[in-house]
């Protein structure tokens, strides 16, 4: 009777995980048709922010340039960690990165530390990110100038206070140099649409290629084998907060452009965890322009280095742990085909993004 009952419980459990494993297969397949009907929308919003412009600032930007960035993410921080909406900085930072591509002039036509111009401005960016969000304005009971982390970035970094109604008249204004639109996708969003493709569009692409088993060897020494498609793509899903890490340091360095939109950031971000963790073979995605010594150059042969070097400034959950014995799975038609791209634009747009990472981390 005892063994009845347990192999009549293991059959439960079975059942059970196999309902399980159906369910999350339908969530994943609606979430991913769902994302390629979303993600030309979210290209032609990002190509209409960041088109290319004749006065537009260069790349690499100039230093002084960069170090506004950096007060201004800060002050975005310090906005929104107040009010536990974290997730609305990278949003801001993205505006903060159109609105410069779209007016370069527009911090530098006065000292931003002697005016309340820079911190007007920035304000008005996380007004409207908040907009962008929730689909209303930022009550003046939730933004107002007496909160004490925000007073105190401002005072911290040198910026005089703005008095509310510079705020509002520029937010009215950066809303219009923005082409009315504020609803973009971060980095973090586009590196989410990458893994969470990939990890459904895997499965098909393994069975037609036969893959039928891989071998994972972590740095804590467990042995993982993935036996099938599906497991292949558990893994991916599984590797999505590692990806959003990475989309956020390097966020956090790599000022979004004309040249580098936020969709090839976080391409460059997903495959540098793929190579780093061995999913993806840094080869697959060489351009084919591209020399083998300028390729041996560039950050994609160095994700150990650079993942360290964030990791030594402070970001501890940037660090990719070594992975060895897994078999490449991810190809650069599969990627192509995640984005809605030709192969060759993915090659290229990841080793522009490289190149990019690597002189922000030199």
């Amino acid at each position: 009777m005892a063994t009845l009952l347990k192999n009549s419980s293991d059959a439960g459990e079975c059942y059970r995980e196999r309902q399980r494993q159906r369910s999350s297969d339908a969530d994943l397949e609606e979430e991913s048709v769902r994302l390629e009907e979303v993600i030309p929308l979210w290209s032609r919003r990002e190509s209409d922010a960041f088109a290319a412009r004749h006065d537009a600032m260069p790349d690499p930007a100039p230093p002084d340039v960069m170090r506004l960035r950096g007060s201004a993410l800060r002050l975005f921080i310090a906005m929104f960690t107040l009010h536990g909406m974290t997730d609305m900085v990278e949003l801001a930072l993205t505006l903060y990165d159109a609105l410069q591509v779209r007016a370069p002039n527009l911090f530098l036509t006065r000292c931003p530390r002697t005016t309340s111009v820079f911190s007007a401005t920035t304000i008005a960016i996380g007004r409207l990110a908040f907009r962008a969000t929730k689909g209303t304005t930022f009550q003046e009971d939730v933004l107002t100038f007496s909160r004490n982390s925000l007073l105190w970035e401002l005072h911290n970094q040198g910026f005089m206070i703005p008095v509310a109604a510079v705020v509002y008249a520029t937010e009215t204004k950066v809303f219009r140099k923005l082409g009315f639109s504020i609803v973009l996708s971060p980095v973090s969003d586009w590196v989410a649409a990458v893994f969470t493709r990939l990890a459904y569009l895997v499965t098909d692409d393994l069975q037609h290629q036969g893959t039928k088993e891989s071998h994972l060897h972590t740095s804590s020494d467990d042995s993982v084998a993935i036996t099938s498609a599906v497991q292949h793509s558990e893994w991916l899903q599984m590797r999505l907060p590692l990806g959003r890490s990475w989309s956020r340091a390097i966020a956090g360095r790599v000022r979004a452009s004309s040249e580098l939109p936020p969709k090839t950031l976080a391409l460059t971000a997903c495959a540098l965890v793929l190579c780093a963790t061995g999913a993806l073979d840094p080869e697959e995605i060489r351009p084919r322009d591209v020399s083998t010594v300028e390729w041996q150059a560039s950050i994609v042969h160095e994700t150990d280095l650079v993942s360290a070097s964030i990791h030594e400034q402070g970001v501890p959950w940037c660090h990719i742990g070594q992975t060895s014995n897994l078999k490449p799975f991810v190809t650069c038609s599969l990627l192509a085909k995640v984005l809605l791209l030709d192969g060759e634009d993915v090659r290229l747009q990841i080793f522009a993004g490289a190149r990019a990472i690597q002189k922000a981390w030199p």
